[in-house]
């Protein structure tokens, strides 16, 4: 499937987009995940925003107010992206992510793709083909 929205990319068609959740970030535009919730890609939307590592440290001051804690890295620059690496810890689970992100007209936007740790590297080339697909 298509999502075409702040930036466009491909995802599995099983895949759904889910309900906006009380508890989401409001630069979080959607998520899109797989029907276990285990694999999942948000989508962000940043206006004002000056880089792509401004956006991540606002995401991670976000999930640090929410008892969680989130780690990453710059992984290189692809298509115009920002590419990141990295990890969110919560409640003795984790979720491994890539994101990318870049300069827009009016901010920042891109997206965070990942998986439970638990789902090992099953979802990992899923992951990749929806950051190689992202326009």
């Amino acid at each position: 499937s298509l999502y075409e929205g702040p930036v466009t990319f491909a995802y599995p068609s099983s895949w759904r987009i889910a309900p906006r959740n009380s508890q989401s970030m409001p630069q979080l535009k959607n998520l899109v995940a797989n029907s276990g919730n285990t694999a999942y890609v948000e989508v962000y939307q940043f206006s004002g925003y000056n880089s792509p590592e401004q956006a991540l440290r606002a995401i991670q001051q976000y999930v640090s107010s929410m008892g969680a804690s989130l780690q990453y890295k710059t992984a290189g620059q692809a298509g115009g992206y920002s590419v990141f690496t990295g990890q969110t810890v919560y409640n003795g689970g984790g979720i491994n992510w890539m994101a990318a992100f870049k300069q827009t007209g009016n901010g920042v936007a891109g997206i965070a793709a990942g998986a439970n740790q638990n789902t090992g590297t099953k979802y990992q080339t899923t992951i990749v083909k929806i950051l190689n697909s992202l326009r």
